[in-house]
């Protein structure tokens, strides 16, 4: 209730002063007037009722328009955009050139090498950066960033892309159906050298007719995958070096390759340092002579099962496993080794590997067995009984720093033709056992520093060792710390220029029959 306070004669007009009264009086009396006047409320609730239809129509309306907005624009699909270079058909995204490839620079007018040396086909046509261009195999680009080079080439009149892209910059690569490789023989060098290399797109590759794909990717360093499921290699016959020094390649899968007619495995995983598995249970062998190196530095590898290998034509497996420190695990049950002429360095640096089962293997051809079991360290025990060495001529450094070995015996050791038996156990430090008593040595000339560090071993039985042809003998024992006593009264040294330090650290040797050294030089 509200109530005016009038102006008196003495004062100007204050205007209207509102006072609240008992706010709960003018509430009953409210309902007083309604009750009187129940006119007036049935107006107000229909009042509202309207109201609150008007309301609902609106939202519904709404509601109308959002699901008409929806199904009549923006539920249509969304026109597909293709990346540089590429145009849509039949909603699929497709490269109308040969050949698309990215580079990076990051210097204002860098030079670049697009192309290899030997890159000589029939160029239709060739744009950079959106700019048709004559053909060049480097380019200077103004800008730093990447570049888009776009390619059509003809190799309807060619069957090699050897160094196609030899040592190019790029930083990816991506093939179009216009570079067909139906006709091709020869991918040898192909992608060699492409340090930069991360990407490439390589499904359009018919590979039916190639016979050389050494060195294919050979040096591709920064490549972490690759995808050729869709090869056919029915027909090669070289897979030399094929993925050497592809040192960031974490899994390659080659499941479905056919090598029954490759006769060159050398060096095909060479340097795959990331590389931890690899299948190659479908591998056929039957016509491989060179597997050496094949998994040289292969430094991530933890197993490797090659009990399907047939190696029945194999003459070279120099450095084979070489260097596959993280190998624990390896399968030769069917290796048959009668061919092989050289096992330098087979298992170098093996050096988890803590067994090695070489039952069946046949080394009459064997030449060479030097570093064979070199930084085996972990090695614990090793059979060779079954070993023909009668054509070995080096075993220097044959099981150097074996230091878990605690016996060897080598009774069945041919040695007649042997010529350098230097380190042979040098730093073999847990050896207390070595049977060495077919030893003839006629032809060696060099025994520096063959017991080195072999600190446990107690005793040695040299009496059929022949030593006419021994120039050197510098350090033969040295460090022989355990050695208590030895006799090499039939050591010829008549030839013999070098002993320097011979017996240096045998701290526990009080007897030694020298009767019969003779230094003639």
């Amino acid at each position: 209730m509200r109530e005016s306070l009038l102006p008196n004669d003495d004062c100007k007009e204050l205007g209207t002063l509102e006072v609240e009264v008992n706010s709960e009086n003018e509430r009953h009396t409210n309902d007083i007037n309604d009750f009187i006047n129940p006119k007036n409320n049935r107006k107000n609730l229909k009042r509202k009722k309207i109201i609150i239809i008007i309301l609902i129509i609106i939202f519904m309306a709404i509601i109308s328009g959002v699901i008409v907005i929806y199904f009549f624009f923006l539920n249509k699909p969304m026109k597909k955009v293709c990346e540089e270079g590429y145009k849509l058909e039949n909603d699929s995204c497709i490269l109308p050139y040969s050949f698309k490839s990215i580079y990076e620079t990051k210097l204002k007018n860098q030079r670049i090498k697009l192309f290899g040396e030997y890159f000589d086909f029939i160029i239709d046509e060739m744009i950079i950066d959106g700019k048709k261009v004559d053909f060049c195999r480097t380019y200077k680009f103004e800008s730093i960033g990447l570049h888009t080079v776009l390619v059509s080439v003809d190799l309807s009149k060619n069957k090699s892309l050897e160094s196609m892209f030899s040592e190019s910059e790029m930083i990816s690569i991506a093939f179009g159906e216009k570079f067909n490789t139906e006709k091709i023989t020869d991918m040898n060098c192909m992608f060699e050298a492409c340090e930069k290399l991360t990407s490439i797109e390589l499904s359009v590759f018919n590979t039916i007719n190639v016979l050389n794909m050494g060195e294919m990717f050979s040096g591709c360093s920064s490549l972490k995958s690759l995808d050729l499921s869709n090869f056919i290699t029915d027909n090669v016959d070289d897979m030399f070096n094929m993925f050497s020094e592809c040192s960031s390649l974490t899994s390659i899968d080659l499941s479905n390759f056919n090598t029954e007619e490759v006769t060159d495995m050398n060096g095909m995983f060479n340097e795959c340092r990331s590389l931890t598995s690899i299948n190659l249970s479908n591998f056929n062998t039957k016509q491989v002579t060179d597997m050496s190196s094949m998994f040289y530095e292969c430094r991530s590898l933890t197993s490797l099962d090659l009990s399907n290998f047939n190696t029945k034509q194999v003459i070279d497996m120099f450095n084979f496993f070489y260097g596959c420190k993280s190998l624990i695990s390896i399968k030769l049950s069917n290796f048959n080794t009668k061919n092989v002429e050289d096992m330098d360095g087979m298992f170098y640096g093996c050096q988890s590997l803590n067994s090695i089962d070489l039952s069946k293997f046949v080394t009459t051809k064997v030449t060479d067995m030097n570093e064979m079991f070199e930084k085996c360290h972990k090695l614990i025990s090793l059979d060779l009984s079954n070993f023909n060495t009668r054509n070995v001529k080096i075993m220097s450094n044959m099981f150097k720093g074996c230091y878990s070995l605690t016996s060897l015996d080598l009774g069945s050791f041919n040695t007649n033709e042997v010529e350098t038996m230097n380190s042979m156990f040098y730093n073999c430090s847990s050896l207390i056992s070595l049977n060495l008593s077919n030893f003839k040595n006629e032809k060696v000339n060099d025994l520096y520093n063959m017991f080195g560090r072999c600190k446990s071993l107690i005793s040695i039985d040299l009496s059929g060792f022949g030593t006419e042809q021994v120039f050197n003998m510098s350090k033969m024992f040295i460090e022989c710390e355990s050695l208590k006593s030895i006799n090499l009264s039939n050591f010829n040294t008549s030839h013999l220029e070098q002993l320097s330090s011979m017996f240096e650290g045998c701290h526990s040797l009080t007897s030694i029959n020298l009767s019969n050294l003779l230094i003639i030089k």
